[in-house]
């Protein structure tokens, strides 16, 4: 697979503990007059488009307004446009930094993005600030840590949370792998073993799916996340997780064909959209892997993949010229990224540029150099740390 760190994206998204999330502001800006009014009645109808030019206008004649940035957030990422959402949120927590609604759903973004670092950052931020022991930022950020595989940390916060809310199935999955991978075998199985209790269900399906994926046993992840989708056809995270698992299975017919229904069920998922554009570029299809390519770089404006994606669909279809502005810029995000500068090489041959062909050629050289010089001092780290080995020559 040509970009690993994306496929390993499987989260476990606690869907219980969003419910409110990323549209939680019922009073921010209330009073408002004028533009922002209509935006938060266009807002309260699920009008999104028109939310966001009424919050904007707002926002022109008087960009002070914190309270209106924070809707604009919400509402950008209704629309899928995660870039512009997260400028918004932004924005409002450096006019306004008590403002704890908006601190919440930045996090949120992050969350659903999968850069928990920052995730957990504003999770800890909102319980601090704002509503210390809180049980939903809590777990979320307890969360957050699991999947960077900081397990003492989840169980010094999550393991706070089980006196008051014994039985909540997110709490004892998220407690329950943390003490297994920790070594604390015992106190792990009690939990899963509850969850394991409840019968059977989707969201149990999803958890065991889940598990079995970060453990890459992926027959058995298939298997579950196949059982949770049939018990929830309505819900796209069965069918966007089991289409990531048949990816790394290989399977990329079915991958697509579970993307599919997964964008039925929810255009606006970033994954989902840059999945599809992903296969389809596969297929040699570059209409709708540019559409969904497309629409995946507006979810997340200057992220790596769908830039390089763009620059390989373009290249592929035979515009050179095209592919180098894509290529450009996802050297941009990435220097030092080796596909990259491989792409780039034969754009520039191809446009008849040899110098600078060749010089792409240099630099590509001198990349895998350091990676391999990075390596082998790995290596000889590891080797250090293990110490003197027995002669088993003899």
């Amino acid at each position: 697979m040509p970009f690993p760190q994306y496929l390993q994206r499987i989260t476990l998204s606690l869907g219980w503990l969003l419910a409110g999330g990323l549209a939680a502001q019922s009073g921010a800006a209330a009073g408002a007059g004028g533009a922002a009014a209509r935006g938060i009645a266009a807002q309260q109808a699920g009008q999104w488009s028109a939310a966001a030019a009424a919050f904007q206008q707002a926002l022109k004649a008087n960009p002070a307004r914190a309270r209106v940035w924070a809707r604009l957030g919400i509402v950008e990422a209704a629309q899928g446009r995660y870039g512009d959402a997260e400028a918004a949120y932004k924005k409002a927590l450096a006019l306004e930094p008590g403002l704890a609604p908006a601190r919440m759903d930045l996090g949120l973004l992050y969350y659903k993005l999968g850069r928990y670092r920052p995730a957990a950052a504003q999770f800890e931020l909102y319980r601090r600030r704002f509503k210390p022991g809180d049980y939903r930022a809590t777990l979320l950020e307890a969360n957050c840590e699991r999947k960077l595989k900081h397990y003492a940390r989840v169980i010094a916060l999550a393991g706070g949370l089980l006196p008051a809310h014994r039985g909540d199935l997110g709490l004892d999955y998220v407690l329950g792998t943390a003490y297994l991978r920790s070594g604390q075998v015992q106190q792990g199985e009690t939990l899963i073993n509850r969850i394991m209790a409840r019968g059977d269900s989707a969201i149990v399906h999803l958890m065991l799916g889940d598990e079995y994926a970060e453990q890459h046993k992926l027959p058995k992840a298939i298997e579950e996340y196949q059982r949770a989708a049939q018990m929830a056809p309505r819900l796209a995270q069965p069918y966007r997780r089991l289409a990531l698992a048949e990816l790394l299975s290989g399977n990329s017919g079915e991958a697509l064909r579970n993307f599919q229904q997964a964008y039925h069920l929810a255009p606006g998922d970033y994954d989902t959209n840059f999945y599809l554009g992903y296969l389809y570029r596969q297929q040699e299809q570059w209409g709708p892997a540019e559409a969904y390519l497309h629409r995946a770089m507006a979810m997340s404006p200057g992220a790596f993949q769908p830039q390089l994606q763009l620059g390989m669909a373009e290249l592929d279809a035979g515009h050179p010229r095209r592919a180098l502005r894509r290529l450009q810029q996802a050297e941009r995000a990435q220097p030092k990224n080796v596909q990259v500068h491989v792409l780039l090489g034969r754009v520039y041959y191809k446009l008849g540029q040899p110098q600078r062909g060749a010089a792409e050629q240099a630099l590509l050289r001198k990349l895998i150099a350091q990676q391999q010089k990075r390596r082998l001092a790995k290596a000889a780290q590891r080797t250090a740390a293990a110490g003197p080995q027995p002669d088993t020559r003899r």
